[in-house]
C-alpha cells in the first residue's frame, strides 16, 4: 500500500517525489506506481479546495481578524477563498465524498443536507463525471421548482402543450409563423425533417418557419428542413461581446444562423429589413440551450403582425411563446419535457403582462 512519506523535507508518494515546483521520479518507477501517483494528484487537487475552506472556517471562529492578514500576504485571490470557504461551510465533514471532487461538492453546496446527500450518492454510485454531474443537479434543481407550481390555467392568448410536437394535434393552415430553436446535436437531425414536415401542414400557405440553428451540421439541416419547404432567407444573430468554441472545427464562433423557410406559394415580406440581428447575452438559467428574447423580438416584429398565431414546438423553458405573447401575438408552445412544460407555467405569469 502507497503512503506519503517525508524524505529531506520533501514528499514521496509511489515512486515520485512531490516538489513545491514539479514532481520528480525515484529512480524508475512502474506505470502502477505512476497510475496511483496520478490519482493521488487529481484527488489531492480538489482536496486542497476544502482543506484551505476548513482552515478559513477555523481561523474565522478561533482567531477573528488575526487571520486575515496573514491570508491577505498569501497573495491568494480573495473571491477563490471565499468560494472555497462556502462550499467547506456548507457540505459537512461527514457528508463529503472520498470518491468525488471537490467540482461536484460545489455544485449540491447550495441545497439541503438530506437533497446532497441524495445526489452524491447519486454521483458516487454511478460515476458521474463533475463535468456531467452540473446538468444532474441543474435538472434536479429544475425539477424541484416544477413541482412548485399550481397553475393550472395560461392566460388567453397563450397556451403550452405538453407532447411530442409530431404527435400534437395542430389544425392544419392554422399558424402564421413557426420560430424555434431545435436542438442542434447530430443525433437531433432527423427532428429537422419531421419539423419540415410540421411546418408544411400547420402554417397557413405562405407561411414562414423560423429556425436558430448551429453551424456544425448546417448543410444536413438545410437539406432536411428543405423536404418539403421553400428556403427563403439566413439571417446572422450576432452574440454581442461573447464567443464560443465549436471543438470540433477549432473555431471561435460568434454569431448564429437563423434559418427562414416558407411554405408554398412563395411570397415576398412587404417590407425591407435587415438580415442582421444583435443578442444580448443569452439566459441558461431554466434551459440548457435557452436564448435571449432580444433576437426574437425583432423575427417576430420583422415577419408577424398583432393577432397572428406564433408557434415554437420546441419551446423548452417558453421564452419564444412568451416574448410572442407579450408583443400581443396569440401564442403556442409544445414541450416534450415536463419539467420544462411545468416552468413554462410559472413563467406565463412572472414573465407576461397580464
Amino acid at each position: 500500500m502507497n503512503e506519503i512519506k517525508k524524505v529531506d523535507n520533501e514528499i514521496v508518494y509511489s515512486g515520485f517525489k512531490l516538489l513545491k515546483n514539479g514532481i520528480e521520479a525515484i529512480g524508475k518507477p512502474t506505470f502502477e506506481q505512476w497510475q496511483e501517483c496520478w490519482k493521488f494528484v487529481g484527488k489531492a487537487d480538489g482536496a486542497v479546495r476544502f482543506w484551505r475552506g476548513d482552515l478559513i472556517r477555523y481561523a474565522e471562529h478561533t482567531y477573528g481578524e488575526m487571520y486575515t492578514q496573514f491570508i491577505n500576504d498569501t497573495g491568494k485571490d480573495y473571491i477563490t477563498l471565499r468560494h472555497d470557504k462556502s462550499v467547506a461551510e456548507n457540505v459537512d465533514l461527514c457528508r463529503r465524498r472520498h470518491n468525488l471532487t471537490f467540482d461536484h461538492h460545489q455544485e449540491v453546496a447550495y441545497l439541503e443536507p438530506i437533497e446532497q446527500d441524495k445526489l452524491l450518492d447519486m454521483a458516487e454510485k454511478q460515476n458521474i463525471k463533475s463535468k456531467d454531474f452540473r446538468r444532474v443537479v441543474k435538472e434536479y434543481k429544475k425539477k424541484i421548482e416544477a413541482n412548485k407550481v399550481g397553475i393550472k390555467e395560461t392566460p388567453k392568448g397563450i397556451s403550452f402543450i405538453h407532447s411530442d410536437f409530431r404527435t400534437t394535434d395542430i389544425k392544419e393552415n392554422s399558424i402564421d409563423c413557426i420560430i424555434t430553436d431545435p436542438p442542434y446535436p447530430s443525433e437531433f437531425l432527423p427532428l429537422w425533417t419531421d419539423l419540415s414536415l410540421f411546418a408544411s401542414k400547420v402554417l397557413k400557405p405562405s407561411g414562414f418557419l423560423i429556425a436558430y440553428s448551429g453551424e456544425l451540421n448546417l448543410p444536413q439541416v438545410i437539406q432536411n428542413l428543405s423536404t418539403n419547404l421553400v428556403y427563403y432567407w439566413t439571417f446572422a444573430l450576432y452574440h454581442e461581446g461573447q464567443t464560443q468554441l465549436v471543438m470540433p472545427r477549432n473555431i471561435m464562433c460568434g454569431w448564429k444562423p437563423i434559418l427562414v423557410y416558407q411554405k408554398p406559394p412563395f411570397k415576398k415580406i412587404d417590407h425591407a429589413v435587415s438580415d442582421r440581428l444583435i443578442s444580448e447575452k443569452p439566459e441558461k438559467s431554466l434551459h440548457e440551450w435557452q436564448q435571449s428574447e432580444s433576437g426574437v423580438i425583432e423575427l417576430i416584429n420583422r415577419f408577424t403582425e398583432e393577432g397572428h398565431v406564433v408557434l415554437d414546438p420546441f419551446s423548452g423553458s417558453g421564452t419564444f411563446p412568451i416574448v410572442a405573447y407579450n408583443l400581443k401575438r396569440q401564442a403556442i408552445g409544445i414541450e416534450i419535457n415536463e419539467v420544462d412544460y411545468k416552468l413554462s407555467l410559472k413563467r406565463v405569469n412572472d414573465k407576461t403582462k397580464v
